[in-house]
C-alpha cells in the first residue's frame, strides 16, 4: 500500500517534471522560429527599431534597402580583400625574420581598402539623405555620428560631445 502511494508521487512528478520540460522546450523553439523569421524580413532599412526611430514611410525604407544592397555588394569584395589583407599581415607579424618592406606594403594596402570602404559608406550616407525629410536627417545623423563616435571612451570625441549639443 505505502509501495503504491509512493509509486503513484514518483509518477505524477515525473509527468509534471516531463510535462514542464515539454512546454520549454516547445515555447523557446517558436520564440526562436519568430525571432529567426523577424530578423530575415526585418533587415538593414526594414528593421522596425530603424523605421520607428526615423519614422520612415514604407517607400522609403524600400528604396534605402535597395541602395543598402548595392552598398554591401560594392563593398564585400573590399572586406573580403581586406581580410586576406589582415591574414597576410597577421602572418608576417609573426614571422621573426619579417621584412619591413613588405610589412609596410601590406599596412598600405590595408589602408587604402579600408578607405575605399568608408568612401562608399560614406557615398551611401548621402544617398540616403536626399530621400529623408529634414527631421528624419538629423535623426539619421545622429545614428551615424553614434557610431562614428559611441561613447565616452573615444578618444577624439565628437564635436557634439564638446560643444554640449
Amino acid at each position: 500500500m505505502i509501495k503504491t502511494k509512493i509509486l503513484i508521487v514518483i509518477l505524477v512528478i515525473s509527468i509534471g517534471i516531463n510535462l514542464g520540460v515539454i512546454f520549454t522546450v516547445g515555447y523557446h523553439w517558436l520564440q526562436g522560429k519568430e525571432s529567426k523569421g523577424e530578423s530575415q524580413i526585418n533587415c538593414g532599412w526594414q528593421r522596425r527599431q530603424i523605421r520607428q526611430s526615423l519614422n520612415l514611410t514604407a517607400e522609403q525604407a524600400g528604396v534605402m534597402e535597395k541602395y543598402r544592397e548595392e552598398m554591401q555588394s560594392q563593398i564585400l569584395p573590399l572586406r573580403e580583400k581586406l581580410s586576406q589583407k589582415r591574414l597576410e599581415l597577421f602572418n608576417l607579424v609573426r614571422d621573426e625574420k619579417a621584412d619591413s618592406t613588405k610589412m609596410n606594403t601590406l599596412l598600405d594596402e590595408f589602408s587604402h581598402l579600408q578607405s575605399e570602404i568608408e568612401k562608399k559608406v560614406i557615398q551611401h550616407s548621402v544617398e540616403i539623405r536626399k530621400l529623408l525629410e529634414p527631421e528624419q536627417q538629423k535623426k539619421f545623423y545622429d545614428f551615424f555620428e553614434q557610431g562614428l563616435c559611441p561613447g565616452e571612451g573615444h578618444l577624439m570625441p565628437c564635436e557634439r560631445n564638446m560643444e554640449g549639443r
